[in-house]
């Protein structure tokens, strides 16, 4: 959803693309950090720019290095210059989708990265000779006299290489463990194994991404319609998850989700002026959020216990940041009535519901943070300063009240040292922990700071097969294909063995070849049934929303849970076999989602 325009004319929360004159939604990326109240809501939506966005994992990998595969949605790809192209029509993407496009091809003046959850990248030159720059990072691209390209992620000091056709090659992370990527005659990505050899196969037909087989030979395949949209995921147990676009105004737009059983999960609605997501709710009515967007910079978001809250936002040289909201948060989020954002679009001060006030001075080359002073405004003012590695994206000192911590790091990264000094007492009592690595880049050695010793040892492929603790007392561990702990072996000999299904739940625990609890799932991967060793059983039970109702033994005792929109436990009834009520509980809400009154015993 692009909008024709003129650079520094668009939408707050929408990117400049100097290609085409337009303008891109979802662009920005936003600082980093702890999840900021009104950033996403709901299932969920980004109120600044209007977008519907999803993340769904089919398949999680264990071990170091994981390549598991997580999809992306995002409603503003529709029809957009910088969608990834991962093959699952114009709205998905997936984990190994970054790409590079430079403009014009021949002699480019502007090159942007796109990561697979959309964020996008802007780098430009002053001269043909000059080196490349973005407003919004401390990032770094160069090009090679091939004509390839490679991009130095600030952030997390991974290094990204594409060909001349911005296809990513390599991905190399901190410690030097590298993705590499290949790619058919046709250009699709057919495989990306990483550093331990374990490898990702993608197979097509035509455009379409149709399965993907994980290292030990499990398929995930996927569906389209028609019009090339993503319509289902089949997972390795035969179990089908299906999507659904019923918007006829905006095609692409995801309404709905059906889960395993072929019953509707989510609901999602879009206005019909720009095809900006208004809603997000579960089977049931359950958590739902409404979202209003009463003028340009602002949003009104409504949660499922019917508070509104209203927040402001700001893009200042690509960095999306909320800058008011009205309310505090319902849900834990880092919230603040007002957020200052300086000219490089970093956020140097938050006020909190109370007039607490939080100041945070930056290098501002690095975006890094060098000094936070909570209750800045007052007398009992508490400052935390850190120091960063001259190469690295890595804290060196952190100085808080009552205790520093020195860190010191290796030539690939890793933490070496971590040394706390307590700064509260005379003595200036120091603790040093320390860790060695083997040469593939995983901890061999761990001393405490009394000097306990514990050493570990890997297989090939990285996992950890033996720990020797400081007594010398050993537990080995051993995995099948996937990856998955199969055994382990305490240090007195005592086996405990564990089996899995085809989706990765754990499905059996057996201690010393005898005491075993056995796990079943529903099709939606809720947990239905725990046998435990002695023979009891415990049967849990949901509503369609998926969220736990209802808890029965094998005697007929049972446990029901009464559940308000937004999820929250309002009563919970115990009763006997017989159904007599033998206790119960109840809670009152208030608007914020903060507990009010509890009748009956915890």
């Amino acid at each position: 959803m692009f909008i024709s325009t003129v650079p520094g004319a668009c939408y707050t929360g929408y990117t400049y693309n100097p290609w085409n004159g337009t303008c891109g939604a979802g662009t920005p990326e936003p600082p980093p950090g702890t999840c900021t109240a009104g950033s996403v809501v709901g299932h969920p939506i980004i109120p600044a720019t209007g977008e519907k966005v999803r993340t769904e994992t089919d398949w999680s990998d264990s071990g170091p290095a994981p390549l598991s595969l997580t999809r992306f949605y995002r409603s503003g790809w529709a029809n957009s210059a910088v969608s990834p192209g991962a093959g699952m029509g114009q709205v998905w993407s997936h984990s190994y989708s970054t790409k590079l496009q430079a403009a014009p091809s021949d002699a480019p003046i502007s090159v942007i990265v796109t990561l697979p959850k959309g964020y996008a990248r802007t780098f430009a030159r002053a001269a043909a000779t000059g080196a490349w720059t973005a407003n919004d990072s401390a990032d770094t691209l160069t090009s090679t006299a091939s004509g390839a390209w490679v991009w130095h992620r600030a952030e997390d000091d991974s290094t990204y290489t594409f060909d001349a056709s911005g296809k990513l090659q390599t991905q190399q992370a901190r410690n030097g463990w590298t993705d590499t990527h290949a790619y058919n005659g046709a250009g699709q990505l057919v495989s990306v194994t990483n550093a331990f050899g374990r490898s990702l196969s993608f197979a097509y037909s035509g455009d379409n991404l149709t399965s993907i087989t994980t290292p030990d030979g499990r398929t995930i395949q996927y569906g389209y319609d028609a019009s090339g949209r993503l319509t289902g995921v089949t997972y390795p147990d035969g179990q089908t998850r299906a999507f659904l676009y019923e918007n006829t105004s905006y095609p692409q737009a995801l309404t709905g989700i059906q889960d395993e059983t072929g019953q509707r999960w989510a609901t999602f609605a879009y206005n019909n002026g720009r095809g900006w997501a208004t809603s997000t709710t579960l089977a049931g009515g359950a958590d739902s959020y409404q979202v209003d967007y009463p003028s340009a910079g602002t949003a009104t978001v409504t949660d499922p216990l019917g508070t509104s809250r209203t927040y402001t936002y700001s893009t200042t040289q690509g960095k999306l940041a909320v800058t008011s909201g009205s309310k505090p948060s319902s849900t834990g989020e880092s919230d603040a009535a007002s957020r200052v954002q300086d000219a490089n679009g970093l956020i140097t001060k938050e006020t909190d519901f109370n007039g607490g006030v939080t100041t945070t001075a930056w290098d501002a080359a690095r975006r890094l943070p060098t000094t936070i002073t909570r209750g800045a405004d007052t007398a009992l003012a508490q400052t935390e300063t850190m120091q960063w590695h001259a190469t690295f994206n890595l804290p060196t000192l952190v100085t808080e009240p009552g205790r520093s911590t020195a860190y010191t790091y290796d030539a690939k990264g890793n933490l070496i040292t971590e040394t706390i000094t307590d700064t509260n007492t005379s003595s200036g009592q120091v603790r040093q922990r320390q860790w060695a690595y083997n040469d593939q880049g995983l901890v061999a050695t761990a001393t405490e700071a009394n000097g306990a010793v514990s050493k570990y040892a890997y297989d090939a492929l990285g996992n950890l097969i033996q720990a020797t603790d400081a007594l010398g007392h050993v537990t080995q561990y051993a995995y099948d294909k996937a990856n998955h702990l199969i055994s382990k072996t305490d240090p007195n000999g005592v086996v405990t063995t564990y089996t899995w299904d085809a989706r990765d739940h754990l499905l059996t625990q057996t201690v010393g070849g005898q005491q075993t609890t056995t796990l079943t799932y529903n099709p939606t991967g809720t947990l239905a049934t725990q046998t435990l060793p002695t023979g009891a059983r415990l049967t849990y039970s949901y509503d369609p929303a998926h969220r736990l109702t209802g808890i029965q033994d094998d005697q007929g005792n049972r446990i029901e849970y009464t559940l308000d929109n937004a999820g929250n436990r309002i009563a919970e009834n115990m009763k006997a076999p017989t159904g007599d009520l033998t206790r119960t509980l109840t809670r009152s809400i208030n608007a914020l989602g903060r507990i009010q009154q509890v009748t009956g015993r915890e």
